[in-house]
This record gives structure tokens, sequence and C-alpha cells, in this order.
């Protein structure tokens, strides 16, 4: 019954009509035909451009006729021509012509070539005069008689010869940089700083180091032992006819008994061994008993003291060598004095601590270093004013000393005020050395 009711007032208020008749109520139109819905489709106006009806037969035919994007001005897009449109294309960078690429190679492969062997031509003349100088730098030479030099025929004079030589010498580095020495120094210098880099190597390495002691309660190591070995085998082979008197090895005569060598591989072991780095090696050239050319080197600090008779003292640092001279000090109360204290087990301690109690009481302090040989070196430098020893000391703690001090302009004598070298080295070698304006109070306090 309720649905009978529905059906009946539909009616009356005309809603019984079919949803395709219905007018269409987003836009006010004629009824919606279902039929014709399709057609009116494709006459619709597209609504991108309002032209003419889309037509999808003419859509393709369109695509050609419309202006190209990029520009707006050029022509309907043409496929097929558009490889060749590209090479007429001006090049946008430099508004010049279009771009040829087989004319572009014409023109600059023969520039770029004429270029690249002018370039190879300047190259090679170059690298041929580097060549030729430095061989013509290498081949200069100066000729020594044969006593300077009996295993070599010359020495070089350049300097970047001396540099390449030094280098030969000293397995790779450069090791001296003076080029105004004379043979002798030239070769104990080259020999006592390739033994040098062997006591700096072991310095760093003193926990393997066998050590023993000696009847004289000193020490030796096998760093003393390889360094006396390499000063003997390098100096043996320039100076095949010199004798050496050794700390380790005692004498070794040469063919030539006037002339030998004192040589200490490490004076100030105490000090090495405990890791303190002021030691050093000494050696000096003797002839005739006089010592005519001396050499002291501290390989940590990298200096080396040494001295030619008649020629002056010096002091070779960081490849620079300068002149060095003693102090200058007249009063002897400011002098600062350098010594060498013995072991209490020696004979004479007792007699060397009343010398260095009067010694205290009239100087501005006394300094104890442990190396005879560098506390010459010292006195030589002007670091110190004075040096006395009286305990056992032998010649090779001194030998190079000896003459390093003289030629600074130094005094040295022992304590039974001998001067020559001879009577120093093997009759007493308890030294004083200082300068002129102290040595008459010094001995007055000593002997």
């Amino acid at each position: 019954m309720e649905n009978d009711n529905k059906k009946e007032s539909n009616k009356r208020s005309g809603r019984d009509f079919k949803k395709s008749d219905r007018p269409r109520s987003f836009d006010k139109r004629k009824p919606r035909d279902s039929d014709e819905r399709s057609e009116r489709r494709s006459d619709r106006p597209r609504s991108f451009d309002k032209r003419g009806p889309r037509d999808s037969d003419e859509r393709s035919e369109r695509r050609n006729d419309r202006p190209r994007s990029f520009g707006g001005k050029g022509k309907p897009r043409d496929f097929k021509g558009r490889d060749d449109r590209r090479s007429d294309r001006p090049r946008s960078f430099d508004k010049r012509k279009p771009r040829v690429f087989k004319d572009r190679d014409e023109n600059t492969s023969l520039n770029d070539q004429n270029n690249n062997e002018q370039v190879i031509e300047n190259n090679i003349e170059q690298v041929s005069e580097e060549k030729v100088m430095k061989k013509e730098s290498f081949n200069k030479k100066v000729t020594f008689s044969k006593d300077d030099l009996p295993s070599r025929k010359g020495t070089f004079k350049s300097k970047s010869a001396i540099e390449s030589r030094n280098r030969q010498l000293s397995g790779g580095r450069l090791e001296i940089a003076v080029g105004n020495l004379s043979a002798n120094l030239n070769v104990m210098i080259s020999c006592i700083h390739k033994a040098g880099r062997g006591l700096a190597y072991d310095f760093n390495e003193l926990s393997r180091l066998n050590i023993r002691k000696k009847a004289d309660n000193s020490f030796v190591s096998e760093a003393d032992l390889r360094a006396e070995e390499s000063l003997v085998t390098n100096l043996n082979k320039v100076r095949s006819d010199f004798g050496f008197i050794l700390e380790e090895g005692g004498v070794k005569e040469g063919s030539d008994k006037s002339k030998y060598f004192i040589i200490d591989p490490l004076d100030g072991t105490s000090n090495f061994l405990h890791g303190i780095p002021h030691f050093a090696i000494s050696v000096a050239m003797v002839i005739n008993d006089e010592v005519v050319a001396g050499v002291i080197y501290n390989p940590i600090s990298d200096e080396t003291f040494y001295a030619e008779k008649g020629n002056g003292s010096y002091i070779l640092t960081n490849g620079t060598s300068k002149r060095i001279r003693v102090s200058d000090t007249t009063k002897f109360e400011d002098c600062i004095i350098g010594t060498g204290i013995p072991n209490c087990k020696t004979p004479n301690h007792i007699d060397y601590i009343k010398k260095l109690e009067r010694i205290m009481s009239h100087v501005d302090g006394v300094r104890r270093n442990g190396s005879a040989a560098l506390d010459m070196a010292y006195v030589a430098a002007g670091r110190f004013d004075g040096y006395f020893e009286t305990s056992m000391l032998k010649p090779w703690d001194i030998a190079a000393g000896l003459l390093i001090v003289k030629e600074a302009g130094g005094y040295v004598c022992n304590t039974d005020e001998q001067e020559q070298d001879k009577q120093i080295l093997f009759e007493n070698c308890n030294i004083i050395a200082c300068n002129d304006n102290i040595k008459n109070n010094f001995k007055d306090m000593l002997l």
C-alpha cells in the first residue's frame, strides 16, 4: 500500500520520466541524449586553441603545420631535414659562421703539428745542454802530488763535483760542504763522519749493545769497536803507509814508521752508555812525532772541530765552516774552567781534590763534562777559558785537541811544564790548556 501511494505521488509531481531525458543541471542545455553523446564529442570545439572541431584524421597533418616552440619563427618542423639544419644553425657562443668540422680539422692540424714539433725540439735542446753542463762540471779536476794522494789521481774542484764526491764517500748523504780543505783534512773528516753515523745509530739502540769491563775499570762496547774498525779501514784505503795508535786495538805499524794516526773511536764512553749526548770521535795525524792535523767530531750535535798546523782552527756545523779562537778573558776570577774528576780508586785522587779546591775558590765556575777531547775543543772555541786534568789520560784523549787549541791561539803544557807534542803525548799526559792571559795564574794554582 505504501509503495503504491509513493508511485502515485511521483506521477502527480512529474518525477517519473527517464534519467536520460532529465535536463543537465551544470549547463542547463538540452536534455541528455545517450545516443547523441558520442556525436557531440567530436563536434565540441577544442578548448586549448579554440580552433575548428577536432578531427582525428587531420591531427597528424596539423602537427607538421604547428610553429616551432623553441623559436616561434622557424619553418614548420620537418623531422626528415632536422639533421641537415643542425649544421646550418649559427653557433650561439660567438655568432660566427656555422660549425664545419671538416674544415676545422684541415685548418688546425698543420698548425698544431708545427707547434708540437717546435716544442719537442726546444725540450731536446734544453735537456742536452743540461747534460753537457753537468758532465763538464763533474770532470773538472785538480791534481795533487803522489805524497798527498797515494791512492787517488786527484780530487774535484767545483762545488757540485765536491758535493757529488762527498755523497759517494758518505753513502748518499752530504756530510761536508767545504771545498778549501787540504787533502789530509778531507780524508780525515770524511772517514770520521762515516764512523759518526754508526755511533749515532748505536746511541739510539743502547739496549742491544754488548758491554764489557776492561782491566782499568773502564767500559768498552760494540759501538767502540765498530767505529774503530770503520776508521782504520777507510783511512788505510787512502793512507796505506800510515800506522795507527788505537785505544782498543793497540799499535799497528805502517810501512812508514814516522807517520801514524792516533785514534779514539769514542771519547766519553760513560756518557754514551748512559744516554748522555756528550761524546766524540778524535783523530790526529802525526808525522815525525808532531801533530799536523786533528779532527774532533760530536755526531749528536753535528759539530766538527778541526785544525791543520799553520792554518788555524775551525768549526764545521750545518755545512758552514768558521774560524775559532780561544777566549780573551784576562781576570782569573771571571773564568769558566773545565776538568775531569778521576775515580776515587785512582792513586792521585786525593791530590786532585786539593787542586780542585784551590781552583774553585778563585774562578767563576768549574765544569766536568766527561769528554777530554770535547773539553779541549771548547777551550779552542772560547767556550771554556781553561781546562786541566791530572788523572790517567792517554795520548788518544788529547792528541787532536792539542793541535786545535794551539792553532786557536791557546797555550798547552803538561804538569811538568813541557810544551812539545812528543813530551805531552808520551811522557806526561796530565795537561793544562788555556788562553795566554791566564796561563801564569792557572799554572800557579796547579803546580
